[in-house]
């Protein structure tokens, strides 16, 4: 039998189990290495060199915020190897994945480390699929050097996600029974759970700056506190001019707007300006 050639993934977990890195380094290495073959409609690195990199990279800078001296560090790692070549760059843009900004948050008392484009399955959550959450409970912040650890939250910093789905993880058989004694159970459980879509890490700086500006409510003052007579506040509120600030209003057209009600004569119209001169 003909022995196949590994796949460039496996290729990348041998090294990276040669080198004895952790499983968790491992994995990070290969979901970057799949976002930039999946970036280039699944090319083989092999058959790309600088310009996709640089088309990767400004992918990056631009939509994922990763900084410059970053990218140039990646620019200028260059390896003159052949069929390997392509592996030491995808182990670079493993390490810049390692840069981009990621957050451990708290949901539904467990904890999750997650980044920008990634989903996660938390306990079930109460929303439909579409609805979007902040979630505040950020622990932890970290990315391009930098670290920040909550006490125990890092102040003004959310994870903006948006539910993607809602279904049942694998069932677990529970069997209970006694000795010498007829008593079996058994039972089966499947555990709800709710798939996020991770959309933002916001930094306290820029949830302030995505932070919806707060309607300013303008004060409206009822009639009475005119001090008008009862026939005239009557006659107003049936035109319906509820406040003085829609009584201006109305005065600004013109007196005839006023005149023009029903039963409000000059007499009346008269003891509206007064009343508006006093205040």
């Amino acid at each position: 039998m003909e022995n196949r050639p590994k796949k460039l993934l496996d290729r990348v977990r041998d090294t990276a189990r040669l080198k004895h890195y952790s499983i968790r380094t491992e994995d990070s290495y290969v979901n970057w290495i799949r976002r930039y073959i999946l970036f280039h409609n699944k090319r083989h690195p092999s058959e790309m060199g600088v310009p996709e990199i640089e088309a990767f990279l400004t992918h990056l800078a631009v939509e994922r915020n990763v900084a410059a001296s970053t990218q140039n560090q990646a620019l200028s790692y260059r390896l003159s190897l052949t069929n390997e070549r392509g592996i030491a760059i995808l182990y670079k843009l493993a390490d810049l994945g390692e840069r981009l900004m990621y957050a451990v948050i708290e949901v539904g008392g467990k904890q999750y480390r997650v980044s920008e484009g990634e989903t996660i399955e938390v306990e079930r959550l109460p929303l439909e699929v579409g609805e979007s959450l902040t979630i505040d409970r950020v622990l932890l912040l970290g990315g391009d050097g930098q670290l920040k650890v909550g006490t125990p939250t890092v102040e003004g910093a959310k994870v903006e996600a948006r539910v993607t789905e809602h279904g049942q993880g694998r069932k677990v058989i529970v069997f209970k029974f006694k000795r010498r004694s007829p008593y079996q159970r058994k039972q089966g459980h499947r555990q709800g759970y709710t798939r996020l879509a991770i959309e933002s890490i916001l930094t306290k700086e820029e949830a302030v700056k995505r932070a919806k500006p707060k309607r300013v409510t303008k004060k409206v003052t009822p009639l009475e506190e005119l001090g008008l007579s009862a026939r005239t506040t009557n006659l107003l509120r049936g035109a319906e001019i509820t406040s003085v600030e829609a009584l201006r209003a109305r005065l600004k057209e013109g007196d005839e707007t006023l005149l023009s009600i029903s039963g409000f004569g000059p007499k009346a119209l008269e003891e509206v300006k007064k009343a508006l001169d006093k205040e």
